[in-house]
Formats: structure tokens, sequence, C-alpha cells
């Protein structure tokens, strides 16, 4: 009965001990959910949800855990990220990105990405296009959709480590960017209107002028 017994404390122990952690680091971040129940496949992945209402820093420790993403990373989950607009503007596009050292950019060889050399192809249910950065940094760009003040968006993403020690913690920066209105700068004012078509009159009245004089 006691070996029974702290077994279950041990297993208990062992399952706290290696659970993912993620708080606010900085920025206009507030978590709502964290869910890392799921077995972190992309047919029942991770569950993040936020309020934002401008870019901010997510910190990640203790880890992803197993490789559940089918890569051949040592570790490896997939994310479903749930972002509410709570801002004051319209989103045209959303960015994230891997840091491994907050504030610079996640190199090549540091085993942390967004599954890189898989061919993974992350989706969002609002933006249509992503932009996949993997050499140079590790960044996502969502973009081609928009995002109106008090909806969601969620992407569908995998982060993967290959460090023999992992990377603890590390940071998932999230970015959204506000919509841009065309310049209108270029389009005519109403008396501008009226003035280009009294110009147009006037141009109209010389033809037929010329061409009466020449008949």
């Amino acid at each position: 009965m006691k070996k029974v017994l702290l077994a279950a404390i041990f297993f208990a122990f062992v399952s706290t001990a290696s659970a993912a952690s993620i708080t606010v680091e900085s920025g206009g971040i507030s978590l709502i959910n964290f869910d890392d129940s799921g077995y972190g496949s992309i047919a029942d992945p991770w569950i993040i949800e936020a309020s934002v209402t401008d870019s901010g820093v997510i910190r990640w420790a203790d880890g992803l855990g197993g490789n559940t993403t089918g890569t051949e990373h040592r570790s490896g989950k997939f994310l479903e990220i749930t972002t509410i607009n709570d801002s004051n503007a319209i989103w045209a596009s959303f960015e994230l990105e891997l840091q491994v050292i907050l504030g610079i950019p996640s190199g090549e060889y540091d085993g942390l990405s967004f599954a890189q050399g898989s061919n993974f192809v992350f989706t969002s249910d609002v933006f249509s296009l992503v932009t996949h950065i993997e050499d140079s940094r590790d960044y996502l760009n969502f973009h081609n959709g928009i995002v109106g003040i008090g909806e969601s968006a969620t992407f569908l993403i995998a982060i993967t480590d290959f460090a023999v020690n992992f990377n603890n913690p590390f940071y998932l920066s999230l970015t959204p960017n506000k919509y841009e209105e065309d310049d209108t700068s270029t389009i005519p004012e109403p008396s501008t209107w009226a003035m280009m078509i009294g110009g147009l009159g006037i141009l109209a009245c010389r033809l037929r002028r010329r061409i009466s004089a020449k008949k």
C-alpha cells in the first residue's frame, strides 16, 4: 500500500514538475487561459488564449516536454493561440517571434524554432497568408485579413526545440499591426471635382468652336 502511495506521489510530482509554465514578461498581453492537457499534436494542440491591447512578450518556462509534432526535434508541441483584439485599432496583420535571449532574435543554432525544416503550413482563421522566416530569426507574419476591435484571431503553429538541455526559459513575442487606411490625399475634394468638371466643359466648348471654324 505504501509503495502504491509513494508511486502516486512520485508520478504526481513528476507530472507537476514537468508541466509547462507561461507568464507575461512585458507589454499589452493578458493571459486568459493556458491548457497544456492536450497531446500537443496538430489534432489536439495545447491552448493559449490572451487579450491583446498592444505588442508584448510571453515567457515560457519548464520546456515543451516530449515531441508530439512528428518532427525530428527533441521536443515540440502544436499550439492553438487565440488573441482577442482589446485595443482601440483594427489589426491588419499579426507577428509571432521566438527568442532564447529576450530582445535578441533566435539564431540558427540555438535549437529553438517554429518547427524549422518541417515544411508545416501554419494557419489562421482570419489571415489567409503567412510569411515564415527560419534562418536569420524565428518569425511568423500572418496577413491578408482584418481583425476588428473586440474580435479575435486564432493561429495554429508549432514550436520545437533541438537543444540537448532544452532552452529554458524562452520567449514568444506577439505583435499586432494596426490597419492603416489608404492615403486619401490623392482623392479630390468636392470643390476640386467641380473645378475639374468646369475646366473640362471649357475645353469642350473650345474644341467645338475650332471644329465649327474649320467647317
